[in-house]
């Protein structure tokens, strides 16, 4: 809610009720009678509150904790950016992702969300907050153009491109304006989470 942004964090709200608030305010858009919403109300949020919370609400695809092992194995050092708020720690906890990751930086924590550079320059601070990695040495992996993608190359980053869904390497569209720190225009993108360690001695190699 553009009223409540992060989640509440700015007014001292905290997630849930900015979620129990944006819940109840889109069943009362969609023109459920407050008098029948309100009697079930509680025990419907609770309900669909504690699924997103729990694995149940969430699923990860095959190639997640075979890559994040490897990368963990090999000694190079991993987090999370999130739009989110607090609950992510829970949820990657319950789908038992938590253990690979260095940090988890989620938007009600950090006070700004991707795309915003302010986030990026965050996690950098907390991966090594005696002598933070530059941008440049960073890569962010994620499946959003704009949130992800752009965001990380504006804040100085490498980026791959997360897309699942492409047949071919050959079908990601060039850029509109910003550019690859290579000057590229075009995404670099790969298709699966498998793809990634090559992806990262790659980028190594161009140091």
């Amino acid at each position: 809610m553009t009223r409540h942004p992060f989640y509440g964090f700015q007014e001292g709200m905290n997630p849930r009720k900015w979620w129990e608030e944006l819940v109840y305010n889109t069943f009362i858009s969609a023109g459920v009678p407050k008098k029948e919403l309100d009697p079930k109300f509680n025990v419907l949020f609770n309900s669909l509150y504690e699924r997103f919370t729990s694995d149940r609400g969430y699923s990860t695809f095959p190639d997640v904790h075979d890559t994040l092992a490897y990368l963990k194995k090999q000694g190079i050092s991993t987090g999370v950016i999130s739009n989110s708020d607090e609950r992510l720690l829970e949820v990657l906890h319950n789908l038992g992702l938590r253990p690979y990751f260095d940090f988890v930086l989620p938007s009600y924590r950090a006070g700004y969300e991707k795309p915003e550079k302010e986030i990026f320059d965050q996690a950098l601070r907390i991966m090594h907050p005696r002598n933070p990695t530059r941008p440049d040495q960073a890569l962010h992996v994620g499946d959003d153009l704009h949130t992800d993608y752009r965001g990380a190359i504006n804040a100085g980053w490498n980026a791959l491109l997360l897309e699942r869904g492409k047949l071919s390497y050959e079908d990601t569209p060039a850029m509109q304006s910003d550019q690859n720190m290579d000057g590229s225009t075009k995404p670099r993108s790969i298709m699966t989470l498998r793809d990634l360690p090559l992806q990262i001695h790659s980028f190594g190699n161009k140091k």
